[in-house]
């Protein structure tokens, strides 16, 4: 990930440098659409010219990245696929990447906000791709990948030194077409569409977690002016409320001699990486929802596009498709005068009726607007997970890395983060620090880290590189697994639309870390919205401290199985936390010393006095946005 990274922040600067040149392209190619459609092929071709030979330079490195996603990601995202009884049931024998050939064009360049700028590429990509698989006891090979899509590259925020942009960032705005060649036993495999399906989705499933909206490519130009977090996952610019209000003329699915050929119908919704489906109206053509009609769609780019497709919900058989529209771009749904609109469907070519629906917008403020959105959700809460540290080795036991962590809140909203990593980062210690290390260490020196301000593991990492490389390497990975196991880091941040607060009822935030089984794992941080909503800016920083019951008092049976139980939030008092500097423990044993001006929420934290067991340490900040409707 960093080799590409690395990639990607040469490339911003490159093409920061080539913004006056990209934009009069763009231009003329708006100015003069048809002579720019006649040049198509070699004109074309030389135009972007530039672009080809930057893919040539940095192919080595898009290549090994390729092929770590593809032997380390398909096989595990092709195996979720599948029904539980079959999981397992494919396995990637070999697989090679081979070379690229991609075809760019057209170079389009907009504005978005405040001097941000979007430079939107075509792009074509085929790709030698040689995969081969087992599914099912049979052989199938996928070769000849082929991507088509639009590549969006954002130069933002505005900067007054060069390169006059703070970062880069990378995405696909939409899903690209993902296609592929079927090959050895491929007749086989041709005759279960289900097998061809289940793999092309994996495989579309990989893009679209790593490059489509909200997922996004970003590196730091200016690192003193960003997190990369925030970077990353930056909040959406609003959220679209859709809502399916009838169809018209639909397809017929259903067919029987006693009655009437008919259907049952639904809606799928698709934007980026999220599908949303309706109710279903039964025995009908020209349904009319009241219910399990409306949606609210975090929105990331006007320019993302929306798909819809009418479905025939069946019992016993897969649901058949009655019609899907063409994507429609989400600033020309709420460019129209009438927040109604109408979305011709086809199938197969052919008419195949029209769904109605409706659309509004949204923005974001930490404001309490004068009424509430009367809808699915009136807040956008955005939970920032760093890290959690202080987990006792004693509880969980058996529990192995990757993590996830349950965003849940008590009003039955729900999301779930990506797995955690170790936080290992290794820096390049100089020659000198390693010859101090080395005399510290034969002198018989015990405070070597203290000196060196190194942490105990880089010391003895240091002493094993320069005479044993395969032990520091060995002893490398052991910490790294150790990290990963007893300080889990996540660096993302999870967004969660609430519902409006109920009359009399107190929403609670609750944060569980949790294992591979999705059993509890430490002890979760419970957050009462009316807290954080009557914080400065809806903004609650961590990191925040959660005791560890007494060891000494009996749990229940359900406490148990859950590895521990949660502890509301409790806020350390400002005389408090200047009356004495805290601690945490971390993994290794080291005391690490928190500042007073931390804003630690600690109820306990294993210094002495308290329970041996300590405290779990979130390290995570919360903020809550209103969907603002005086607008």
């Amino acid at each position: 990930t960093k080799v590409g990274l690395n990639v990607i922040h040469g490339l911003g600067i490159f093409l920061c440098s080539l913004y006056g040149v990209l934009r009069a392209d763009a231009l003329a190619y708006a100015n003069a659409p048809e002579s720019q459609a006649a040049k198509a092929g070699s004109g074309a071709q030389d135009e972007h010219k530039w672009l080809h030979d930057v893919f040539a330079i940095a192919w080595p490195q898009i290549d090994k990245w390729l092929h770590r996603k593809v032997t380390e990601e398909l096989a595990p995202a092709l195996n979720a696929a599948l029904p539980s009884l079959m999981k397992g049931r494919i396995l990637v024998k070999s697989a090679t990447i081979g070379k690229a050939t991609p075809n760019f064009g057209p170079v389009i360049t907009r504005e978005r906000g405040c001097g941000d700028v979007v430079i939107d590429i075509g792009i074509d990509l085929s790709s030698q791709l040689n995969l081969s698989l087992e599914a099912f006891g049979i052989s199938v090979g996928i070769q000849d990948l082929v991507l088509n899509g639009t590549l969006s590259v954002i130069l933002a925020p505005p900067a007054s030194r060069p390169p006059f942009f703070g970062a880069v960032e990378v995405y696909f705005v939409n899903p690209p077409k993902v296609d592929f060649h079927l090959t050895g036993t491929a007749l086989v495999a041709e005759q279960l569409p289900r097998i061809k399906r289940i793999i092309h989705d994996a495989v579309a499933s990989i893009v679209n977690k790593t490059m489509v909206l909200p997922a996004r490519v970003a590196a730091d130009i200016h690192e003193d002016d960003k997190d990369h977090v925030d970077l990353r996952f930056p909040a959406p610019l609003g959220i679209m409320r859709l809502t399916m209000l009838q169809g018209h003329g639909l397809r017929a699915a259903d067919y029987s001699i006693v009655q009437m050929a008919t259907s049952d119908p639904y809606v799928k919704i698709e934007i980026g990486q999220t599908v949303w489906t309706s109710s279903t109206v039964k025995r009908t053509l020209e349904p009319i929802w009241s219910e399990g009609n409306v949606v609210d769609l975090p929105v990331y780019d006007l320019a993302q596009s929306v798909k819809l497709s009418a479905w025939d919900e069946d019992v016993s058989t897969a649901d058949d498709l009655l019609g899907e529209s063409k994507r429609l771009v989400i600033s020309e749904i709420l460019s129209g005068k009438d927040a109604k609109v109408s979305v011709p469907l086809s199938f197969n070519g052919a008419a195949a009726g029209s769904l109605l629906m409706s659309a509004a917008w949204f923005g974001l403020g930490s404001n309490k607007p004068r009424y509430l959105s009367n809808g699915p959700s009136c807040l956008l809460a955005s939970l920032k997970l760093q890290s959690i540290s202080g987990l006792p080795p004693g509880h969980g036991a058996g529990a192995s890395p990757p993590f996830t962590v349950l965003v849940s809140a008590s009003s039955g909203a729900s999301e779930r983060s990506d797995q955690s990593h170790h936080s290992l980062w290794l820096p390049e210690v100089s020659e000198e620090v390693h010859q101090i290390c080395k005399h510290m260490q034969a002198s018989g020196a015990h405070d070597i880290s203290a000196v060196t301000g190194l942490d105990p593991w880089k010391v003895k990492y240091c002493g094993l590189v320069r005479t044993n490389a395969a032990e520091a390497e060995r002893y490398l990975e052991t910490v790294k697994e150790n990290m990963a196991r007893e300080n889990p880091t996540f660096e993302q941040i999870v967004h969660l639309l609430l519902p409006p607060p109920a009359n009399g009822s107190c929403t609670v935030l609750k944060m569980e870390l949790q294992d591979k089984s999705k059993h509890c794992i430490g002890a979760a941080l419970e957050v009462p919205l009316e807290e954080l909503l009557a914080a400065p800016n809806c903004t609650l920083s961590g990191p925040f401290s959660v005791a560890w019951p007494d060891p000494v008092k009996k749990l229940s049976n359900w406490k148990s199985m859950s590895y521990g139980f949660s502890r509301r939030l409790i806020r350390s008092s400002p005389e408090n936390a200047r009356a004495r500097q805290k601690h945490v423990e971390s993994p290794k044993g080291s005391r690490q010393a928190e500042s007073p001006g931390s804003g630690t929420r600690s109820l306990r934290d294993g210094q002495a006095g308290a329970t041996s067991t300590g405290c779990v340490v979130w390290h995570t900040c919360l903020r809550a946005q209103w969907l603002q409707t005086d607008s």
